[in-house]
């Protein structure tokens, strides 16, 4: 509906489900509207849901997603609309923007990518009408649409791992953790040469992990 002319508007958005998995947890989370005694007297209901992607969002140091900026925005126009406040400050990581920004890939949306570096495809689903379905309350659709979200959470968590070393990855060591890769916060490094500047020389550093380069102490 982004700057359409629409006559008129039925019914708004609002969020169904969402399923996440924290780095190196084997286990997914599904959250979804029937999951909370309101789906039944309201199904569009979807303040539970928004509080416990709050919670996530609160908690979280680095959010992972493709295409970040669209998913984040989201969130945050359903957090306000139930009075949530201003989840606490987190770095973002996007697979749109990496794949885009470091390689020239034939397709740069989620399945192209999982097709081409993973050899594996989204959960396949019947389109509008499995959401026709599922707005409609079928319980096979909602499965199904919860195994479409488990698929994506595992894509995207295997395709963050293939890119994450390609760099603009937020830093998440401290700068007392000079030897330790920013990227994923090993400490199995190794120097491979160094960078000059004009006012001082820095280690450079590879993670045996992650594959990511950094540098490291100014050499003195």
């Amino acid at each position: 509906m982004y700057e359409q002319n629409v006559i008129d508007l039925k019914q708004g958005w609002y969020i169904l489900c969402f399923t996440y998995r924290w780095l190196h947890e084997q286990k997914k989370h599904s959250v979804s509207l029937p999951d909370f005694k309101r789906y039944k007297k309201d199904p569009e209901d979807d303040s539970e849901v928004c509080k416990s992607l709050w919670k996530l969002f609160d908690e979280a140091n680095v959010i992972v997603a493709h295409n970040i900026r669209f998913d984040v925005k989201k969130a945050h126009a359903r957090f306000i609309k139930h009075g949530l406040p201003p989840p606490s400050p987190s770095q973002y990581y996007c697979t749109l923007a990496a794949a885009r920004k470091h390689f020239a890939f034939s397709g740069n949306r989620l399945n192209d990518l999982a097709r081409y570096l993973l050899g594996a495809r989204k959960h396949p689903h019947s389109g509008w009408d499995t959401w026709r379905r599922v707005l409609a309350g079928c319980k096979i659709a909602w499965k199904t649409i919860i195994r479409y979200n488990a698929k994506d959470v595992d894509l995207l968590y295997q395709l963050y791992l293939k890119l994450r070393g390609w760099g603009a990855h937020p830093r998440l060591t401290l700068p007392h953790q000079e030897t330790c890769c920013p990227t994923c916060t090993s400490d199995r490094t190794v120097k491979r040469g160094v960078k000059h500047f004009r006012k001082h020389t820095k280690q450079q550093r590879k993670c045996l992990n992650c594959e990511s380069w950094f540098l490291a102490e100014p050499i003195k």
